[in-house]
């Protein structure tokens, strides 16, 4: 049995399977970053000791993953948005 809810965008449905939904779920845990924060976290990678340049870059890329999402919303077109 597969699970899906259909979800509303601008170009019109997506099928949000439970693998998708659980995705989203996740990156919404992590904060929209200021410009300030990712000024200092990108200070912190290239100037930073290794763990805290890992720390940084971690950090960076979890928090925009929202980001990624809705630049990949403007390209779906398809019946898994997990697959733009």
């Amino acid at each position: 049995m597969s699970f899906t809810v259909d979800c509303k965008i601008d170009k019109g449905f997506i099928n949000r399977t439970k693998t998708t939904e659980a995705y989203f779920n996740e990156i919404r845990r992590y904060p929209v970053l200021s410009q300030r924060e990712e000024r200092e976290l990108l200070e912190k990678i290239k100037n930073g000791s290794e763990s805290e340049a890992k720390d940084a870059r971690d950090k960076l890329v979890n928090c925009n993953q929202r980001f990624v999402v809705s630049v990949a919303k403007k390209w779906y077109d398809g019946d898994n948005i997990m697959d733009v």
